[in-house]
């Protein structure tokens, strides 16, 4: 149900024509009335070069809540994954570089909708190759997503989208 997300998404870029070494998560964070929170995590992502830009796609059938009725909800009523089966984030290379705290501007699309988008994000080293985080956030509302509600209980349109992940340039 609302888990939405995208997980994502997807969510950012890591570092150009790189092949994913290994993914830690890809996750959203949806909340609601009374303390609800609800996040949603997948271990899939994929990174491929587009030119200039690098494109982070996450499957958005491989997103879990932990309850199976709220995640087949997600899938079949809000996100539709038969019909739009990835999120995507399209992330100039030339802003993808080592360092901590940065700022970039890619091009987010979930749900057959894309649009600007903001996210900050880290690439370090590590001993697997260079390791990314990074998050933004999106009002699902902008990208014709219906938003969650379940017997009465009804989310709030914003949602956080993270990822967590590996790669080897």
């Amino acid at each position: 149900m609302r888990k939405i997300f995208f997980s994502v998404v997807c969510i950012f870029s890591s570092l150009a024509y790189a092949d994913v070494v290994s993914v830690k998560d890809v996750s959203f964070l949806a909340v609601g009335p009374a303390g609800l929170k609800i996040n949603g995590v997948s271990t899939s992502l994929e990174t491929k070069e587009e030119g200039e830009f690098v494109v982070i796609r996450v499957p958005l059938d491989t997103l879990e809540t932990g309850i199976n009725l709220r995640d087949r909800h997600m899938k079949d009523k809000y996100l539709e994954t038969q019909k739009y089966s990835h999120a995507e984030l399209k992330v100039a290379k030339a802003l993808l570089k080592e360092g901590r705290q940065q700022k970039g501007t890619g091009t987010f699309t979930v749900h057959g909708v894309s649009k600007p988008i903001d996210f900050v994000y880290d690439v370090t080293k590590d001993a697997s190759g260079l390791a990314v985080q990074g998050s933004f956030d999106i009002n699902i509302k902008q990208y014709g997503i219906e938003v969650p509600s379940y017997l009465g209980v009804t989310v709030k349109p914003d949602v956080k989208v993270a990822a967590n992940f590996v790669v080897k340039p």
